[in-house]
């Protein structure tokens, strides 16, 4: 049967944002990210930013494209974005490491009940992870070489120098790792942790998101 489900995994710089809202928008689908965030508090009866800091570690990259307007051009996400300079020492800004397990049930909890209710695209949350072996769930690693990731944060040296760039993208990888193993044991990511894994060094956002909307469509998960 057709995906009722999408799960977007990415990795910081491979565009997979605009890729998840074409895809939701495509496939008529209820676009999940944030939600997560605020369903889980409401749940564990916390303020927003506690569930944020338990989850992960925000780089600053993360950082970065959360603030990237709504009304961004798919094409183009980064187009007119502006900024202070910024220094290494700036790169990352570190959630406390101590983490409640309680929290981490409420959070996989809540991926459940969207995954449950159907007609979805959930974007990031390791929600890849905590959707393994459900039907009609399709798995998607959005990703690309961390050179062309560094470039597009860097966005010509109009927002970080591409060494701060580089640095911010090793950064949030290992950020990254560090999140899948400590919610999820996985010590290391593989493809085959997923149904479809994209790069995005040459494709658009738009074939890649026609990818997933043809997978999510035509393939029994």
């Amino acid at each position: 049967m057709p995906s009722s489900v999408v799960c977007i995994s990415r990795t910081d710089g491979a565009l997979a944002e605009p890729i998840a809202h074409a895809v939701a928008r495509q496939l008529d689908y209820h676009y999940v990210d944030e939600e997560i965030v605020q369903r889980a508090a409401e749940k564990a009866h916390v303020d927003p930013e506690t569930i944020m800091d338990v989850e992960r570690r925000k780089s600053f990259v993360r950082r970065l494209l959360d603030g990237l307007p709504s009304t961004a051009v798919i094409a183009d996400p980064f187009k007119g974005i502006t900024g202070p300079s910024i220094g290494l020492e700036e790169v990352t800004l570190l959630a406390p490491r101590t983490m409640k397990a309680d929290a981490r049930d409420v959070i996989r909890a809540v991926i459940g009940e969207f995954a449950h209710e159907g007609r979805v695209v959930i974007v990031a949350h390791a929600a890849s992870m905590a959707l393994k072996g459900m039907a009609g769930v399709l798995r998607v690693l959005i990703t690309a070489s961390p050179t062309v990731r560094a470039g597009r944060v860097s966005h010509g040296g109009k927002l970080l120098e591409p060494s701060a760039a580089a640095a911010a993208i090793r950064e949030s990888d290992r950020n990254r790792q560090d999140y899948l193993r400590r919610f999820y044991d996985v010590e290391r990511e593989e493809p085959t942790h997923y149904d479809l894994v994209i790069n995005t060094d040459v494709l658009t956002p738009q074939q890649a998101a026609a990818i997933v909307c043809d997978a999510a469509r035509t393939i029994a998960v």
